[in-house]
């Protein structure tokens, strides 16, 4: 079965395994491989849960023709970064051509119009909302995956466009930890994704300096508050009194203790359900009272 896709990077004669997995551009090995397995469990032929024959084959041609090569293609960094520069070489090649693509999708004309400052939070949002569902109707698939590449063909231009205003190198690199990304970087997106109320997306931002930097004070408060919004009291104590030990003095990592603290006092204390509503909002209040203030 053939999948004809012309949309996005594909309409550049390249296939786009990111799309095709629902990952962003720079995805690391752990995104990339729990998407990778919450597509298997949907489509592989062992696990299918589809009830007609015609959705049951188009699972199993969807797995075998374009989710499996893509995983293969971009779950190594080699592969990854080989890959990825080819991407980059496109979106050169666009901008230099001033020959702009036209954007249908109405997440690509958003993109398209986003700030400069925002456009990669904008740009992971836009990506993990289609991704969710991706799978779910094989019917659809083929749409989703075209909607992704529009997304991530914006991407590369808009980042290519206004390279000198980004951090590090002007260059789409995997989201590892290296020359084209600071600890700045990773940190103050974490710092947004935990704004934004995303904390799943902040931790892995932060398990990208701790992989490198395991004595990052601030990188353990972060994501012991990401923890913290996801009630998970045990990882949130580790890695916000493991902050403590590495920086003690430090505002945000004292702000972060505090908020521990509370969310112990409130989950030792018995609720009835308007006392759990007031408790709701205190804890509101307390990671505003993080970020609150003057900025860094």
């Amino acid at each position: 079965m053939l999948f004809i896709i012309d949309q996005g990077l594909f309409q550049y004669n390249i296939r786009d395994h990111h799309a095709i997995l629902g990952v962003s551009l720079d995805a690391n090995d752990q995104e990339i491989r729990k998407q990778y397995l919450k597509i298997a469990r949907l489509i592989h032929p062992d696990t299918c849960k589809f009830s007609t024959d015609r959705e049951k084959n188009l699972a199993n041609s969807l797995f075998s023709r374009l989710v499996s090569p893509a995983n293969k293609q971009i779950s190594t960094l080699q592969l990854r970064t080989e890959h990825l520069c080819v991407v980059e070489r496109i979106a050169k090649k666009i901008t230099e051509d001033s020959n702009f693509p036209v954007i249908t999708s109405e997440d690509g004309k958003k993109l398209l119009e986003a700030d400069v400052s925002s456009l990669h939070l904008v740009y992971r949002s836009l990506i993990n909302k289609i991704s969710e569902t991706q799978y779910a109707e094989v019917e659809e698939v083929v749409s989703k995956i075209g909607q992704i590449s529009q997304i991530n063909l914006v991407y590369i231009i808009q980042k290519r466009r206004h390279g000198s205003k980004w951090e590090g190198k002007n260059s789409i690199m995997p989201n590892e930890y290296s020359a084209t990304e600071s600890v700045n970087s990773y940190i103050k997106r974490a710092k947004q994704y935990i704004e934004q109320n995303l904390p799943i997306q902040a931790i892995t931002e932060l398990k990208e300096v701790l992989k490198h930097d395991p004595s990052n004070a601030i990188a353990h408060a972060l994501t012991g508050i990401a923890y913290l919004k996801q009630n998970q009291f045990t990882m949130a104590k580790i890695h916000i009194n493991k902050s403590m030990q590495l920086g003690a003095q430090d505002a945000l990592v004292i702000k972060a203790k505090e908020a521990l603290d509370k969310f112990v006092k409130e989950s030792d204390s018995p609720k009835s359900d308007n006392g759990r509503e007031q408790s709701s909002k205190k804890n509101n209040e307390i990671f505003k009272n993080i970020f609150g203030g003057k900025k860094e």
